[in-house]
């Protein structure tokens, strides 16, 4: 009887044995899935940290825009946002300043507009933000642009409460900064899908 008692001792004993490592197999590797997103966030609040001045100080400069037009034109359009906008404007010129925090020495524009809010007709080369207060005089060669852009007010303004509006701060993680810019292409894909809808 004691043999035999001896004899279910062992198998009991691989039993739990096995029992044992395998849930501590399971144990870490469930702790490493779980690690991995804290670092992540570790090193996103790091990057919030460190670069919150320089990201402020560009999301400062992304808000006006300020050119100067030369070439052949004559006119003004003046908005404040898409829909309260009116103007009349021909011209052809080369611009030079900033659009944003990006200088630009030399870009060309070439424009046909009149109209009043919705019913503004534009024809050309020429990049305007919906969002845009500013306007434009252009006479005979000599032009002046003077804008800003309210949805860069609001990034500037939720940047300093440590929100990315924009989604275009600088981070030291490469892969966080992936993760960011197909985050960004995801949203731009589907306002792109959502316009031939609102049309």
């Amino acid at each position: 009887m004691r043999k035999g008692k001896y004899y279910l001792i062992i198998p009991l004993f691989i039993f739990l044995t096995l029992t044992l490592f395998g849930a501590d197999d399971k144990s870490q590797s469930v702790s490493k899935d779980q690690s991995t997103p804290k670092v992540e966030h570790k090193s996103h609040i790091l990057s919030s940290m460190v670069l919150y001045i320089p990201n402020r100080i560009l999301d400062f400069f992304d808000i006006a825009k300020l050119n100067i037009g030369i070439g052949p034109g004559i006119g003004a359009h003046v908005q404040v946002t898409e829909p309260l906008q009116t103007g009349l404007l021909f011209y052809d010129v080369v611009k030079i300043g900033l659009t944003g925090k990006r200088f630009q020495y030399y870009r060309r524009e070439a424009s046909v507009e009149f109209g009043l809010s919705y019913a503004y007709l534009q024809e050309g080369e020429i990049k305007r933000n919906s969002s845009e207060v500013g306007g434009i005089v252009q006479v005979l060669i000599l032009g002046a642009e003077v804008s800003i852009n309210l949805e860069e007010v609001g990034d500037f303004i939720s940047g300093i409460f440590f929100y990315d509006a924009k989604e275009d701060d600088l981070y030291f993680n490469k892969k966080e900064k992936k993760q960011r810019e197909v985050k960004v292409k995801k949203g731009k894909e589907k306002e792109v899908e959502k316009e031939p809808e609102n049309k």
